[in-house]
């Protein structure tokens, strides 16, 4: 792993909480350790340890995030290491897809959900704030229209966009 590449996912791992077993009401995720969801990725080998009460460490977390997120985005072909993080926190929580085809969208290229060459030759050419933008305003459509679909989601909602808004650097507050 590249140190770019972990000093990306140890921020998200903290943005997530750290590595903590967590259990919130009304989260879509249900049971999140380190972020990691139950729900959503129940045949994670951490998943074992936790249920003989043993909270897995910082590697195994890492490596999750770096064979799941990282690579199966190929974030190394990024140059920025703020534009990388952006995707990355996306791809956790939309999804690696979604997350690419948000890129592909503010960057202009070609929204297929497959981080290429030709996705990384358009997101390292382009203004870093202006992708930074258009990906918070991707992610804050997305949670509005989570909140209006489900109203539960509410409680979740000024977290995300201050996420969104404070990944993308925008200063707000």
């Amino acid at each position: 792993m590249t140190p770019n590449a972990a000093a990306i996912i140890d921020e998200v791992i903290e943005t997530e909480g750290g590595l903590k077993l967590i259990n919130v009401k009304d989260d879509r995720g249900k049971q999140t350790y380190a972020g990691i969801s139950r729900r959503f990725w129940p045949s994670w080998q951490g998943w074992k340890l936790v249920d003989r009460g043993v909270l897995p460490d910082h590697e195994m977390v890492s490596e999750f995030y770096h064979q799941n997120f990282w690579r199966r985005m190929n974030l190394d072909l990024i140059e920025s290491a703020e534009k990388a993080e952006i995707i990355m926190d996306c791809g956790v929580l939309f999804g690696t897809r979604k997350s690419v085809m948000w890129a592909q969208l503010a960057s202009g290229a070609l929204a297929d959900g497959q981080l290429g060459p030709k996705t990384a030759s358009a997101v390292n050419g382009m203004d870093h704030e202006l992708f930074s933008a258009r990906m918070a305003l991707t992610r804050i459509a997305d949670h509005t229209s989570t909140v209006i679909e489900d109203r539960s989601q509410i409680k979740f909602y000024l977290g995300w966009v201050s996420r969104a808004l404070d990944r993308s650097g925008i200063k707000w507050r």
